[in-house]
């Protein structure tokens, strides 16, 4: 994630967060944040993207 974050910081990235106790506050320490809730296979799950992300959804 260390190695995403820096290497792709100009790129929108998303990720599937499945709400699990710790994985939001993970993927916050790398600047994601959740934009919206969206449907995986019956399962509600956030969304997150970086600061790039917000341009596009």
């Amino acid at each position: 994630m260390e190695y995403d974050s820096k290497n792709f910081s100009d790129c929108s990235i998303y990720l599937e967060n499945s709400n699990a106790q710790g994985d939001k506050i993970f993927d916050e320490k790398f600047g994601f944040h959740a934009i919206k809730k969206i449907d995986v296979m019956g399962i509600s799950v956030d969304l997150l993207t970086n600061s790039k992300g917000d341009q596009i959804i």
